[in-house]
């Protein structure tokens, strides 16, 4: 009985541990490279030049009452950081809460070119189904002073690097 015991407690305590060590989202555990200066922005993946390579992807939570200039720049400085030649933004969404400026990084565990190997934007779905109404966010906002957003926003991005 004292050995039943102790095997169900190590489970349970392996169990406990696995759960604990749940990747943190916010966290950048992708390629590392030296900063760029020089970003292209696309919205479609059929615009990214075919030698890049997806080498991040993430969901960005941007707060409200900024412009299109604002967020923008939210975005380019982390993958200058990050060393994107690209950025792929996807669809954006209201977010249903403000959660500041966070990124969430999904991966890809691997990079990828995406000229042939682009996955979509599948991942985060969990937390991308829960949020608001969808916010267009393209050319005419991307960038832009004179457009205001109200409400938080969560967008889709994928950095690229070229060289």
């Amino acid at each position: 009985m004292q050995k039943l015991l102790q095997i169900l407690l190590s489970v349970a305590l392996a169990a406990g541990t696995l759960s604990c060590g749940k990747q943190d989202g916010s966290i950048f555990t992708g390629t590392v490279y030296p900063p760029t200066t020089e970003i292209t922005t696309v919205f479609q993946p059929a615009q990214v030049p075919a030698p890049c390579r997806v080498f991040a992807e993430a969901l960005v939570f941007v707060p409200p009452e900024l412009t299109g200039k604002e967020v923008s720049n939210i975005i380019l400085a982390e993958a200058r950081a990050r060393g994107a030649d690209v950025v792929l933004v996807g669809q954006t969404r209201e977010s249903r809460k403000d959660e500041g400026t966070q990124f969430i990084y999904f991966g890809p565990a691997r990079e990828y070119r995406s000229a042939d190997q682009w996955r979509g934007w599948r991942y985060g779905y969990a937390l991308w189904s829960k949020q608001g109404e969808w916010v267009p966010v393209g050319y005419r906002e991307w960038g832009n002073e004179a457009v205001f957003f109200e409400i938080p926003l969560l967008m889709q991005v994928a950095l690229l690097r070229c060289q």
